[in-house]
């Protein structure tokens, strides 16, 4: 499972989305972790993140996809028979490194 979290500055609205002051708990692998004022809080099994991906829409499919075939990199590494995962080298993972990091930042500006 993971755990996302953003930071706020309190319990005001931005842009239609509520925060939650105060410090939450939450269980990252097993280790509880203190994530304090957060935007948003989503524990979601690995097997369910790209159906909630399609349904926040826009690049969040993109860049979900993305993140799951290096999760599977990360844990499998390089897979030129594309059994466990599809990327088949460390060229081809940070290339997809580097356009997951280019994606994020683009949403974090807007």
């Amino acid at each position: 499972m993971v755990s996302l979290a953003g930071s706020s500055t309190g319990g005001e609205e931005r842009r239609g989305e509520k925060h939650i002051p105060g410090v939450k708990m939450i269980s990252v692998g097993g280790e509880e972790l203190e994530v304090e004022e957060v935007d948003i809080i989503s524990i979601v099994p690995i097997s369910s993140m790209l159906r909630l991906a399609a349904l926040i829409g826009g690049e969040a499919v993109e860049t979900t996809a993305l993140a799951l075939q290096l999760h599977r990199y990360q844990h499998n590494g390089p897979d030129p028979e594309s059994y466990f995962s599809d990327i088949p080298d460390d060229k081809t993972a940070a290339t997809a490194i580097y356009s997951t990091r280019q994606l994020l930042q683009e949403n974090l500006r807007t």
